[in-house]
């Protein structure tokens, strides 16, 4: 059953060895302010311990081959060599989606990215039982144009669901598989890759995805939230090192959570976002 306060069951986040140090100052953080009856950290098979030594006991630290197998493979050979680097950008969205799917028909799944700070407590279920999703900016037209190839859909919102976490029933989500399924003849992840066009360095979306499917499909059960949040937790913070509780608090003023991606942190730049910082 869900969480009575925030109408989540279960956190699901994704991560790897290079935003390790991000995840271990997030992390708690998550726990904190989103309330679960169950939390999973998602991670590489050989960095299982790893992240164990540094996640907080709530978090069940579960090796990704679990759900996606040897769907590594198959990404890492539509590839072309220019994008062979994209590998695990794609295979992340593919370990949240089957991960997700994996609970139980009436739960209500929060996938939360792994690099983003909630710095209050968070609800997503509202007083009429609606899911609240927040809005993003971003607009990729190649993510339209795969979802109108694999379930016919057009872009159902004027805001983008690309926004750090996306609440989804469990429900919602298979019924969305057995589509691509039925109308590929194949499983849904095959159906996903077999459509993506693998030269353009992002070329799938699963929030955008699953957000398009539902916003046609249930459109009455679901609501969005006014409230702001920021992605460039690195230029207003400095680093993520350098957030404390006094500035998580004052920041809470402004925004629901910030987010601290791994391409915003360059190093030769780090020490005059510290000394901005202070």
């Amino acid at each position: 059953m869900p969480d009575r306060t925030t109408g989540v069951s279960e956190v699901i986040c994704v991560c790897s060895r290079k935003d390790a140090p991000t995840w271990q100052k997030a992390a708690p953080y998550i726990v904190r302010n989103i309330k679960a009856r169950h939390y999973k950290l998602l991670v590489p098979d050989p960095e299982l311990e790893s992240f164990r030594a540094i996640s907080p006991d709530a978090f069940e630290v579960i090796a990704e081959s679990r759900y996606v197998g040897h769907l590594g493979e198959k990404i890492a050979a539509r590839l072309p060599a220019a994008n062979a680097g994209r590998k695990g950008w794609y295979l992340q969205q593919f370990i949240k989606m089957a991960a997700a799917s994996a609970a139980g028909d009436d739960d209500i799944i929060l996938i939360w990215d792994a690099d983003t700070v909630p710095l209050k407590p968070l609800s997503f279920v509202d007083e009429r039982g609606r899911i609240i999703y927040y809005q993003g900016t971003e607009h990729h037209a190649p993510y339209f144009e795969l979802i109108k190839r694999l379930i016919g859909l057009e872009k159902a919102a004027d805001f983008s669901f690309i926004a750090q976490c996306f609440p989804v029933k469990v429900r919602w989500l298979r019924e969305l598989f057995a589509e691509l399924e039925q109308k590929a003849g194949t499983r849904w992840e095959d159906a996903i890759i077999a459509g993506i066009d693998f030269s353009q360095a992002s070329g799938f979306s699963e929030y955008e995805t699953m957000g398009t499917f539902i916003a046609f499909h249930h459109r009455a059960e679901i609501t969005f939230s006014p409230n702001r949040w920021w992605r460039f937790g690195n230029r207003l913070v400095g680093d993520i090192e350098l957030l404390t509780e006094r500035k998580a608090r004052a920041l809470a003023r402004k925004f629901d959570f910030i987010s601290f991606e791994q391409w915003e942190r360059r190093p030769r730049f780090m020490w005059l976002r510290r000394l901005l910082a202070r």
